[in-house]
């Protein structure tokens, strides 16, 4: 059964609609996929096929390029009733189906006022952008997450039951790894130890090479405690795709520990009391949490902002 299907005019986007194609089969498998150039059976009504395939759709991805309505300043294809992309639009919409408008190459949203009646909700759902330059797979990524999100929240799938599962022990079921086509996002507990315990040892041998062994000017850690939370943040979003609240408890924890573990080890080497005795003392620690919290969250945010650049916006 086809869940995502795949709307575009052959004239206006065939190559680049190629490569979508491609990218998406390799994420979703070929079963997941419609698209009308290799699925539609010779002899058959396109019309009644189309009403076949977008009965089981749970999308429909519209490729929008610059000849999408029509060629030059000739009548747009749109106003023909028997127009192919027409009757899809118009079916999807009749079914409520999910509609994902894909601007191809820098094509812009058609304005209202010139489509058919039964269309003119098209421009106003959000867009995505995809080109096929070198943001290509960047764009693509974006494209592929909005898709998983139109999936879950389709009817389909939250009428959709799944067999139950045999009973196991409540130790063993937590101790169980996800099965195969049901990857979750990580948790935050899950990634602690990459993003915490990590950059803190990282940042606690800094302190040590700068503070004792080196014996440099203070900046010196003040700039490490920034850049190494700044590339874990970065990285962060880039392999983990972790939301903003997520970074920012990461970062608060980071920071805590990190300082708390500076703390104790100028404490022990210095053969001061570990915990800080004077207001300055303590203004330093709080200053040090707020740079390592700061590096962290702010490489989480030029990371989702080079992203969503590449993607044509940004996505917080």
């Amino acid at each position: 059964m086809a869940r995502i299907a795949i709307s575009y005019r052959r004239a206006d986007s065939s190559a680049i609609t190629g490569r979508i194609y491609d990218r998406l089969v390799a994420h979703f498998g070929k079963d997941a996929i419609f698209m009308d150039v290799e699925d539609i059976p010779a002899g058959v009504d396109f019309r009644a096929h189309i009403r076949t395939i977008l009965r089981d759709a749970e999308v429909l991805l519209v490729m929008i390029g610059p000849q999408w309505a029509g060629s030059g300043g000739g009548p747009s294809r749109l106003r023909e009733r028997a127009d192919p992309v027409r009757l899809e639009l118009e079916e999807a919409f009749a079914r409520q189906i999910k509609i994902i408008p894909v601007l191809i190459e820098g094509a812009g949203t058609p304005a209202s006022e010139t489509l058919p009646r039964t269309l003119r909700a098209l421009p106003a759902i959000n867009a995505a952008q995809v080109a096929s330059g070198r943001h290509f797979s960047a764009q693509m990524n974006f494209l592929i997450d909005a898709i998983h999100q139109a999936l879950s929240a389709s009817p389909a799938a939250q009428n959709r039951t799944e067999p139950a599962a045999p009973a196991i022990p409540a130790a063993a079921r937590d101790r169980a790894a996800p099965q195969p086509g049901h990857a979750r996002a990580p948790r935050t507990r899950d990634l602690a130890p990459y993003y915490v315990i990590l950059p803190a040892l990282l940042l606690l041998v800094g302190h040590y090479t700068i503070v004792n062994w080196l014996d440099l000017d203070a900046l010196y850690l003040r700039i490490v405690c920034f850049a190494v939370p700044f590339v874990f943040g970065f990285v962060l979003l880039r392999r983990a795709r972790s939301g903003f609240w997520e970074s920012l408890a990461l970062a608060a924890a980071l920071a805590v520990a990190a300082v708390a573990a500076m703390t104790i080890s100028e404490g022990l080497n210095s053969g001061q009391p570990i915990l800080p005795e004077t207001r300055q003392e303590w203004q330093d620690n709080v200053a040090f949490v707020i740079t390592i919290a700061g590096g962290f969250v702010l490489g989480w945010a030029v990371a989702r902002l080079a992203i969503g650049g590449a993607a044509g916006k940004p996505n917080w």
